[in-house]
């Protein structure tokens, strides 16, 4: 059982007026996860730390994030006299808190997710660069790997049918090439989570010769993915045709033509 869950369990036990359960919980929790214990003592600037929780740290990463992150969330909720002396009453029964197996599970997209809307100084920096690299949008960051896409075939349609009108006003443009330019970064985001070497400049780099990978690198990643192969296709082969018209309105007149059969996949 995870920390936060063994230490909320017993703070629930304790505001369901269950004061023997919560103490059993509490010196299973402590026993468990001491290093968290010690920092939350810290936070409520318990004036004698027990002795069972004194010194303790994290023994790693995951249990380093796992600790910083409960005490940060949760800690006005054990921030009441009644609270912190059932804290200390517990810890000060114990002779010694050795923790428990050692937890070294790598840091989850929903975590870090979860982290990054909090907007904690404290915690995005425990986050791997890999989290942090990936931020395609302010509002919406690291979005779950089952979202739906934040386009349709009709607003593609309409864009491409906008921009090819010779009655269409300049404003009208502006505005199909800012719808354009949205579903561009949204399908990098889509990419990047789980193709990220295939994006080395934030362009799809499928006719780059100096980027070494092969239709089985990406098949192999896009299984590990989980994610349906023809979504992948489609939203890939959309991706194409948003790339090549960035490069016409960039030059209209020099830039390079993709392939019209060429697939993404």
């Amino acid at each position: 059982m995870s920390p936060n869950v063994q230490a909320s369990i017993a703070l629930a036990e304790y505001k369901l007026n269950h004061p023997e359960a919560a103490r059993s919980c509490l010196r299973t929790a402590i026993l468990n996860f001491p290093w968290l214990f010690a920092h939350l003592f810290q936070e409520l600037n318990v004036g004698h730390i027990p002795r069972a929780t004194w010194g303790k740290a994290p023994r790693n990463d995951c249990e380093r994030f796992e600790s910083e992150l409960y005490v940060t969330r949760a800690k006005d909720l054990w921030n009441t006299p009644e609270a912190i002396s059932l804290l200390v009453e517990v810890a000060e029964s114990l002779n010694d808190a050795p923790g428990g197996p050692v937890r070294n599970s790598p840091i989850t997209l929903n975590e870090a997710r979860h982290v990054i809307l909090s907007d904690v100084p404290s915690l995005i920096s425990l986050l791997p660069r890999s989290f942090t690299a990936m931020q395609a949008s302010a509002s919406d960051p690291l979005r779950p790997l089952d979202d739906e896409p934040s386009y349709s075939t009709t607003t593609a349609t309409n864009s491409r049918e906008l921009l090819a009108s010779p009655e269409a006003s300049q404003l009208d443009r502006t505005a199909a090439t800012g719808r354009d330019e949205q579903e561009y970064r949204g399908l990098q985001a889509f990419f990047a989570r789980f193709i990220p070497w295939l994006l080395p400049a934030g362009l799809p780099q499928a006719d780059d010769p100096t980027v070494a990978y092969t239709r089985e690198d990406v098949l192999a990643a896009v299984q590990r993915s989980g994610e349906p192969l023809h979504v992948v296709q489609q939203r890939g082969e959309r991706m194409l045709e948003l790339r090549q018209r960035r490069m016409q309105q960039d030059d209209a007149n020099q830039a390079p033509q993709l392939d019209p059969d060429e697939t993404f996949i």
